[in-house]
């Protein structure tokens, strides 16, 4: 890669780059390694802390090997974490765009077997693939993410402080899967602010022409985040309620009943989640994508949004 024609950058603190354009012949679901060389000390580095893509970091003092075509001196230090790298830009001008799938650590793709591309929005691409969509998914999710609030090192600016760079200035999108809350409710914020904030970025999303599906919260159990079932699912209950009546959208996905307990629409279905009660496990993520209207996300030619002009 190369940088306004030079062979290596400095990115100034706070601050990002984009390399020149590369050209090279891929198919739909392949994986992409990207490798680079750190010149020196790092410092702190930019991260998504848990995205269960296995990544790999060189030994010390090894030098650079972003030449070795076989990989084999990153592979004593993997991790779940991405470094510096946020994501990668396909000029594909016959594409009608790109979805943004947008959240927390269920969006992330919280304990799928890294590398088998199981989260919920890898199941979406499929299913675009599958109905000869072409547009793209890009997945936003960052774990323990909240709508309103602040979050560790780990958990990412508060959605409404990240929209604007991880949704709207993205190059290509036309719509928008914007699903999360789960969080501030675990962190005992109350279902009317929480959704007075998604509404704001219901607003900001339509002021750019995209097309805007909502995903209910669905239901969680067990003692991630504390939550008290008495005290905290009502709380639930009422912000989907208000998701579903929501107005000037293009659609909603009702995660909430795609994850339901057959027996007791209030739990979760123990078949579709991981032990913990809160995160779904590959089952439920493919039910989740299989939730998500296609037709509310794909501009008006082919499916019935017509925004995203």
């Amino acid at each position: 890669l190369l940088f306004n024609g030079e062979t290596s950058v400095d990115i100034p603190v706070g601050e990002e780059v984009v390399s020149d354009p590369v050209a090279f012949s891929f198919v739909f679901g392949d994986d992409l390694a990207v490798s680079y060389h750190v010149v020196g000390e790092s410092g702190p580095m930019t991260w998504h802390a848990v995205s269960f893509g296995l990544n790999f970091v060189g030994l010390p003092m090894v030098g650079d090997l972003t030449g070795d075509p076989t990989g084999a001196g990153f592979i004593a230090q993997p991790t779940v974490g991405w470094f510096f790298l946020s994501g990668v830009d396909v000029y594909r001008p016959e594409s009608k765009g790109s979805v943004v799938a947008v959240g927390d650590s269920i969006t992330d793709g919280a304990y799928q077997i890294p590398e088998s591309n199981t989260r919920w929005p890898d199941f979406l691409a499929q299913r675009f693939a599958a109905e000869n969509i072409d547009m793209g998914v890009l997945n936003e999710g960052i774990n323990s993410n909240k709508v309103t609030g602040e979050g560790g090192p780990s958990q990412g600016p508060s959605l409404i402080n990240r929209f604007q760079r991880d949704v709207l200035d993205r190059p290509g999108v036309r719509s928008v899967v914007l699903f999360e809350g789960t969080n501030d409710l675990g962190a005992n914020v109350d279902a009317e602010t929480i959704y007075a904030a998604l509404m704001d970025l219901v607003s900001q999303a339509k002021a750019q022409d995209l097309c805007v599906v909502l995903g209910t919260i669905p239901p969680r159990d067990g003692p991630i985040g504390d939550w008290n079932q008495e005290e905290k699912e009502p709380q639930r209950r009422a912000l989907n309620a208000l998701i579903r009546a929501t107005k000037g959208i293009n659609g909603i996905a009702d995660f909430d009943v795609a994850l339901a307990s057959p027996t007791d629409p209030n739990f979760p279905n123990p078949l579709l989640y991981t032990p913990d009660l809160l995160h779904p496990n590959s089952l439920g993520f493919q039910a989740m994508a299989a939730a998500v209207p296609v037709d509310a996300l794909v501009p008006a030619e082919d499916g019935v949004c017509a925004n995203g002009s």
